[in-house]
């Protein structure tokens, strides 16, 4: 019985985390830019109970061990990023910008260092009296691709983003650029090395022997890039999806909860008779 109750609360203790998990997810259903958590589960070690082989049954042949294998229940072993693309919403709002192509990321410097989003509802923060810098909504700094902030003249009259994703500003003559530059634009090689740190930024692992998963991309690599002003990336998050997934480890974690107290149950009748 004890078993029973160690192989359920195992069980129990991977599908909480898995339910926090879905809870984030719907939580951050209207966040820009969010990419929705996936878990994944393995089983825990298995152990060999053998039973003695009796020939006269026909086991002499047999390919697999004699006995049964009993588990100790299943674990969340890791979670996944899904990095599909959400929907675009126009906004019509010049800072406003959008990667259309899965793996790319603006490149924002923050307090802990270099970060990536895929959020472009930027801002503008008053550098001085001439000057105003591209920021995210939290007034982290926007990076060129050479990683330096980008500082824009206020006496600006529009402002203009390519799918190169450049960014070209313009005063009086519509024309003629004031100033243009290359926002930082990095591709994720290998997205599972990203590492989640809030406040929807992703961080590249900095472990010696760890390949960076970022490229930064420049040069003519930036055709590749893909973006578009006025828009903006909605959540991955599936609502549907995300209530279906809560049903199933609800009932699951139901199942090895009512298995506990069945346990509990029998060794009470066991002491009873005792």
């Amino acid at each position: 019985m004890n078993r029973s109750m160690i192989n359920a609360a195992n069980t129990m203790n991977g599908l909480q985390q898995q339910l926090d998990l879905i809870s984030h997810n719907v939580s951050n259903s209207s966040t820009i830019g969010y990419k929705r958590q996936e878990a994944n589960f393995n089983s825990l070690l298995y152990q060999q109970f053998a039973t003695p082989v009796d020939d006269t049954r026909g086991n002499e042949g047999r390919k697999t061990p004699s006995g049964i294998r009993e588990g100790v229940g299943a674990t969340l072993s890791h979670t996944s990023t899904d990095n599909e693309l959400g929907s675009l919403t126009t906004t019509k709002r010049d800072l406003d910008v959008a990667l259309y192509k899965k793996g790319y990321f603006f490149t924002i410097a923050t307090k802990d260092g270099i970060k990536y989003t895929r959020d472009g509802a930027f801002n503008l923060s008053q550098v001085d009296e001439n000057s105003v810098m591209l920021v995210t909504g939290d007034g982290n700094p926007v990076l060129d691709e050479n990683g330096e902030t980008i500082i824009i003249p206020s006496n600006y009259q529009k402002i203009s983003f390519t799918s190169q994703g450049e960014l070209a500003v313009y005063g009086e003559d519509e024309t003629v650029p004031l100033n243009v530059y290359d926002l930082g634009i990095a591709y994720a090689q290998k997205p599972a090395l990203l590492m989640r740190d809030g406040d929807n930024f992703f961080s590249a692992p900095t472990e010696q022997g760890i390949e960076n998963p970022m490229l930064n991309i420049s040069g003519q690599e930036r055709s590749r890039i893909g973006l578009e002003q006025g828009v903006l990336e909605q959540s991955n998050v599936n609502i549907g999806d995300e209530l279906a997934n809560m049903l199933n480890a609800q009932r699951a974690y139901q199942f090895n909860a009512k298995s506990i107290t069945l346990s509990d149950q029998m060794l009470g009748l066991i002491n009873t008779m005792r």
